[in-house]
Order: C-alpha cells, then structure tokens, then sequence
C-alpha cells in the first residue's frame, strides 16, 4: 500500500512539473522584448526600429532654400504638428496613442532644421530607447543643421539626403566630431 502511495505521489509532482514547465514555456514565449519596457494593458509597446517604415514615411521636406532655413527662430515657425496629426502618425503605425512620456516622439524624418516638413510623410513615432533613439538623432540633425548654416560645409540637399539615407552612419561615421553637439531649438 505505501509503495503505491508513493507512486501516486510521484505521478503528481511529475505532471506538476509538467504543467509547470509548459505554463514557464508559454510565459517566455510571450514576454516582450528585453529592449522595450513591459507592456501594461493600458499601453503598447511597438517594436520601432531606428528607421521609419519607408512605405509610411520616406521623408518630405519643405524647403531647400538655406537662407530661409538658417534665418534664427525659423524652426520654431516652421514647426506645426497638432495633436490630430500625431494621433495620426501613432494609428499609422499601430501604436497606443499616448504612450508614456519621454519613450516615444513623433519626429520629423527630415529634420524641420534642414528643411523637412510636418507632413505625414516625414512624420513617424520614434522611440528614445532602445539606444540609438530620438536623443541621438537630434544631435545629428542638430549637427547636419550647423553643417549647413555655421559651417557651410554642405548643402542643404546633401544633409537632407544624409538623414534620410542613413541617419545613424552620420551618428557612427562622425560621432567624434557630433558627440559633445547639444541642440537648440534651431538645430530641431
């Protein structure tokens, strides 16, 4: 009698076990990225990459005239994205609109400081982590934008085309020379 006892015990914590390892399986199968914060019912967490989706967001601009982009305070003018519009951009992409402050921006492809516009076009949510994220692409538009209006060392078409090209290789290919850049509300 003991010796069945002990069976059926036995029996029991390995179908426990069993139910257990599946239920752990099941959890780790489904639990977002490590990269992201962790989802709440309230909130989406996309997976974004450091790239808009080009089908939604190949980048417009709005001008390609430098002396009307360098003349002081014209991105602050220039700049009108509403609420609607961001709304917009989030639906666009799937995401849960509003996430929490400061993970998620919608931000301009081509930089407003370059000549970029506030149409739909140029407009995609991009998240702060993980790194490289929107504080890193503002230091580049930031640095694109003294090129251009300080320096004058390129043209506004070829920092337009820098960004959309491949944002993050500026970032990597001249960290050296952007790394202590902090933007101003010109440079955005």
């Amino acid at each position: 009698m003991r010796n069945i006892k002990a069976r059926g015990s036995g029996l029991f914590f390995m179908i426990l076990i069993l139910i257990l390892g599946c239920a752990m399986y099941y959890v780790m199968e489904n639990q977002p990225s490590i990269f992201y914060p962790p989802q709440t019912t309230d909130t989406y967490v996309p997976n974004l990459s450091i790239y808009p989706d080009p089908t939604l967001t190949p980048g417009d601009v709005m001008s390609t005239n430098w002396t009307i982009v360098c003349a002081d305070g014209y991105s602050a003018r220039a700049r009108n994205v509403s609420e609607k519009k961001k709304k917009e951009v989030y639906a666009r992409y799937n995401i849960t609109y509003p996430q929490p402050t400061g993970s998620i921006e919608v931000d301009h492809y081509v930089a407003i400081s370059i000549g970029g516009s506030n149409s739909i076009e140029n407009l995609w949510p991009e998240a702060e982590e993980p790194r490289p994220g929107f504080r890193e692409k503002d230091v580049v538009e930031a640095a694109l934008h003294r090129a251009v209006c300080h320096a004058k060392i390129m043209t506004l078409e070829q920092a337009q085309k820098a960004i959309v090209s491949d944002w993050y290789k500026v970032y990597t290919d001249y960290g050296y020379v952007i790394k202590n850049v902090t933007p101003t509300e010109d440079d955005n």
